[in-house]
């Protein structure tokens, strides 16, 4: 699998969101077709490391969370 951090903009009557989607390796990356299991408010440094094979650890700092979830597949998601 692949983790991406990438920010969408939701045009002049709402703010940056950053977001992280994961995708299969062989996948090309297409922002408008990921379903993010990350969606934060603003444009925060988001940082990603594969702990394990099956294990994405996400740094997130303070930010409003709109979406945030704990696995994907086989992969679980550690926020710290």
């Amino acid at each position: 699998y692949v983790a991406t951090v990438f920010e969408r903009n939701c045009g002049a009557t709402a703010d940056y969101s950053t977001n992280v989607s994961l995708r299969e390796a062989k996948e090309s990356f297409d922002p408008s077709s990921q379903t993010p299991i990350l969606t934060v408010a603003g444009q925060p440094t988001i940082a990603l490391e594969w702990s394990t094979e099956s294990t994405l650890a996400v740094a997130l700092p303070q930010a409003e969370t709109f979406k945030k979830l704990e696995a994907w597949r086989d992969v679980r998601v550690a926020y710290r």
